[in-house]
């Protein structure tokens, strides 16, 4: 998928003018580089929580634990409960049990949600939706 396409625009962009606003972008924290792929930035994750909620639902759900929204994270795989990864770490520390259905947590039960490459072995990644990004070279 293109990050942008230059045929939806009524008044013509240019792709200059285009790699400047990501550049913009990803200097003020909207956007993350990884890569050839843009991610969400935590200040647009931020500002826009109130939005994502409410049109962005089939992206990510709430922590268990805390109750704020879950771009990445770990799951239980008995009950899916969806939590932050620094969350369920700081309740393992005290517990051996999954918050919701009480089976006992260990590395097989965890499964990540929106995984990135880094992910540890024991964990099935699921894609976090990324937008394509090719740096076009400048032609002189």
């Amino acid at each position: 998928m293109q990050c942008y396409n230059l045929n939806m625009t009524a008044n013509r962009i240019n792709a200059d003018t285009i790699e400047k606003l990501l550049e913009k972008w990803t200097s003020q924290g909207y956007l993350v580089e990884n890569g050839s792929s843009m991610c969400l930035g935590a200040r647009c994750v931020a500002e826009f929580d109130p939005y994502f909620k409410v049109h962005c639902k089939d992206y990510y759900s709430d922590c268990l634990l805390c109750s704020e929204t879950v771009f990445v994270g770990s799951t239980c795989d008995a009950c899916q409960s969806i939590m932050h990864r620094h969350c369920i770490d700081r309740y393992l520390t005290k517990h051996d049990q999954c918050p919701s259905c009480k089976r006992t947590w260990n590395a097989q039960r965890m499964q990540a949600v929106n995984g990135t490459e880094e992910s540890s072995s024991d964990e099935s990644e699921i894609p976090t939706p990324r937008v394509s990004r090719t740096k076009r070279k400048r032609v002189l």
